[in-house]
């Protein structure tokens, strides 16, 4: 009798178990189409947002550039849009006047940095700068780079000490195109070495940009750091600054033989124009 009980036992336990383990798979597939469902809806949703506020968009930034007694009523237009405060809305926004900033100079430029300050993108761009994840910082970083726009010294000279890689060399090109190549010189004590692709960088910076005043290297040239040297000694060959000849002399002397043989070639060079 006991047996018999325990037989039966046994097998209400199992019938339990696999009522259990129908309802668990069945939910688990409910959950998935679920989730899969609305992550579709979603995705609809913001592409067909994106679809009808990047025309509108476009139709006003481009008004707002070659249209200057319209630009208080578009201005008014945007912030007042109910899209306004959507991300996806600043965002697409962020990215046309970044296109568009890049394609033109001078005046219409200078409008679209403008706009980027009276339509609160840059606070949107500062906001990035202090996010936990480094690409958001990065992204910030270029968005303020491109835009012109001046953000406090400090706090670009504190992603220069940023534990990521990226965001020091993002922050360190970001410093030279808003304050110069001499803000270089508040970097000593935070960056040991510029390696070749930081270098590589760096002039590409200078050489980019049209409105770019190249300084006197000679803070570089006479640095206590001999990747700061070397970089002095490339801006001066590039840019033939027969000026610095007096500080290539000496450190064609240096115990670093990298330094000391671009700096002779550098001179070298240089005496021949």
């Amino acid at each position: 009798m006991h047996e018999e009980a325990t037989y039966y036992l046994n097998d209400a336990r199992q019938y339990y178990f696999l009522i259990a383990c129908i309802v668990s798979f069945s939910g688990a597939i409910i959950l998935f189409a679920s989730i899969t469902l609305v992550s579709r809806y979603i995705r609809l949703r913001r592409d067909g947002l994106k679809n009808r506020i990047i025309p509108w968009q476009q139709k006003q930034l481009f008004a707002f550039l070659f249209d200057d007694s319209s630009q208080p009523e578009i201005l008014l237009r945007l912030m007042d849009s109910p899209d306004y405060h959507l991300p996806i809305f600043r965002g697409s926004l962020m990215e046309q006047l970044i296109a568009l900033h890049k394609q033109y100079s001078g005046e219409f430029a200078e409008k679209l940095e403008k706009l980027y300050e009276q339509t609160g993108l840059s606070s949107d761009s500062e906001k990035k700068l202090n996010s936990r994840r480094w690409h958001r910082r990065i992204e910030g970083l270029r968005e303020v780079s491109e835009m012109r726009y001046t953000i406090q010294e400090k706090k670009l000279l504190a992603l220069c000490a940023d534990r990521h890689k990226l965001v020091r060399l993002e922050a360190l090109l970001t410093l030279i195109r808003l304050y110069g190549l001499e803000s270089v010189s508040r970097l000593e004590q935070t960056i040991d070495y510029l390696n070749d692709w930081m270098q590589l960088q760096i002039l590409a910076v200078i050489q980019q940009d049209d409105d770019y005043q190249v300084p006197d290297p000679a803070y570089l040239l006479t640095s206590r750091n001999p990747s700061f040297n070397l970089l002095g000694v490339r801006i001066a060959g590039k840019y033939n600054l027969t000026t610095c000849s007096p500080f290539l002399r000496e450190l064609g002397n240096h115990s670093n033989p990298l330094l000391a043989g671009e700096a002779a070639h550098t001179l070298e060079t240089l005496n021949k124009l």
